[in-house]
């Protein structure tokens, strides 16, 4: 029994990542396309580095969750993938947090968000505080030209990276 104990404590305790892209109207054209490269990219590196990844869309809503299986990436979903809904950030973080909540009484693992969007994601306050508990949570953010980035949250994500117009052009 104590041989069996000392191994299970040097267990590293897994992570799982959950890529989220946003699938709204202002995500369309240079900005969907580096979003989505992206996420695919990260993807593959944490892949090989033996972690767990799992793909969202959102727009009004969060849609079901796509898994990586096996090392293989769900590409062929994550290039066609179409939103059909307006924006509400509110709604799909709230839903992020309640399954969140839920996940982390069945899976011991670490979750961890990265977040690809547009530099108007205005997801309240509270509800970012409230996901940012139960996770570390990370957004690379596609500015549109002559944009700035303006949340009140920014404070509570772990990361944050900004890609502006001129670079998504260049």
């Amino acid at each position: 029994v104590l041989y069996y104990a000392r191994e299970q404590a040097h267990d590293e305790v897994r992570r799982v990542h959950h890529f989220l892209l946003d699938a709204s109207a202002s995500m369309r054209g240079e900005r969907a396309t580096f979003a989505r490269g992206m996420a695919i990219a990260s993807a593959k590196k944490l892949l090989l580095a033996g972690e767990d990844v799992v793909f969202r869309f959102f727009d009004s809503r969060l849609y079901e969750p796509h898994a990586a299986r096996a090392g293989q990436l769900p590409v062929a979903h994550l290039l066609a993938f179409r939103g059909e809904r307006g924006r509400n950030p509110a709604r799909v973080f709230s839903e992020l947090e309640r399954t969140l909540a839920l996940s982390s009484t069945r899976d011991a693992r670490e979750p961890v968000v990265h977040i690809f969007t547009h530099g108007a994601l205005y997801v309240p306050r509270d509800v970012m505080a409230a996901i940012a508990r139960r996770a570390k949570v990370s957004a690379l953010f596609m500015l549109p030209s002559g944009g700035e980035l303006d949340l009140d949250y920014l404070d509570l994500l772990d990361a944050h990276w900004v890609v502006d117009h001129s670079a998504l052009a260049s």
